[in-house]
């Protein structure tokens, strides 16, 4: 009963965008602030690339995961060149950049890299390509 005194005491005058979970023992805590990039799920991704929309999507793993597979149309772009080459793919800060890798995180890494350099309009492929095939059989979300 201590344990959760404990975390009553600790969760109980948090701001209304903050949300908390349990983990191992410990409590963290995550906000709701606005991201600077967005979450695309695969059934969109593919709608996107049935439709020829303009945009740049970009695949962030390393070059031989990207060899061994990739999403069609996608740009191999390392995370560590991404300043130096990312000028050249996307010119206009503005350009619509859809980021995958493996399973998400390298992913927002990448975006939040992006959004530091002045890009506005990100989109990372939730849970990345290993998702890819099996959510885009689903028909796509509504919009």
């Amino acid at each position: 009963m201590v344990l959760l005194s404990h975390i009553f005491e600790k969760i109980k005058d948090l701001p209304a965008n903050i949300h908390f979970y349990l983990r191992q023992g410990q409590i963290a805590l995550l906000s709701e602030e606005k991201k600077p990039y967005h979450k695309l799920y695969p059934q969109d991704l593919k709608r996107l690339l049935r439709e020829k929309a303009d945009f740049l999507l970009l695949d962030v793993r390393t070059r031989l995961e990207y060899d061994a597979e990739h999403i069609p149309q996608s740009i191999h772009l390392d995370i560590a060149e991404a300043e130096e080459k990312i000028f050249v793919l996307a010119p206009a800060q503005n350009k619509k950049i859809v980021i995958y890798c493996h399973g998400g995180e390298r992913s927002i890494e990448m975006a939040e890299k992006l959004y530091r350099l002045g890009y506005t309009d990100i989109y990372y492929l939730h849970k990345g390509i290993s998702q890819w095939y099996y959510a885009t059989e689903k028909p796509a979300t509504p919009e």
